[in-house]
């Protein structure tokens, strides 16, 4: 996966804000980063991709590609049309965006923006006796 400058770590994909192998840099406004020094493994390695991949898998594609679609088209970032599926989605998911006060890339707003999303679907559901919000979870 490619991504635009700063808008992840380039081993666990998280944002770098929140990697430990990164540390914060003064750049005017900007945010930037630099490797953490004497820091070889994310705390986050696969957890990102192998998140929105497990999405992917039980069955949330659709809401997804729609999800991502969406957003692609607010952010005027061109899709792939030569190939199928999340193939498609790569000049976004590596793309620079900001949710809230953090930098991020398009997988990462994936997993930010759409699981708030869920949460959403989840409490009208909970009226119907569906489902429930993860905020209301029990462990």
């Amino acid at each position: 996966m490619q991504f635009e400058a700063y808008a992840a770590c380039f081993e666990c994909w998280a944002p770098q804000s929140i990697c430990h192998s990164w540390t914060a840099v003064e750049s005017g406004s900007l945010q930037r980063y630099q490797r953490t020094k004497g820091t070889w493994r994310c705390q986050f390695q696969d957890v990102l991709r192998s998140t929105v991949a497990a999405a992917v898998a039980i069955g949330q594609a659709e809401d997804i590609e729609e999800f991502v679609e969406a957003r692609a088209a607010e952010d005027k970032v061109d899709l792939r049309q030569d190939v199928e599926g999340i193939e498609r989605w790569r000049p976004w998911l590596g793309k620079k965006v900001r949710v809230g006060s953090t930098e991020t890339s398009g997988l990462g707003r994936i997993l930010w923006e759409f699981a708030a999303y869920r949460e959403e679907q989840a409490e009208r559901k909970e009226g119907l006796g569906i489902g429930g919000a993860m905020s209301q979870w029990q462990f």
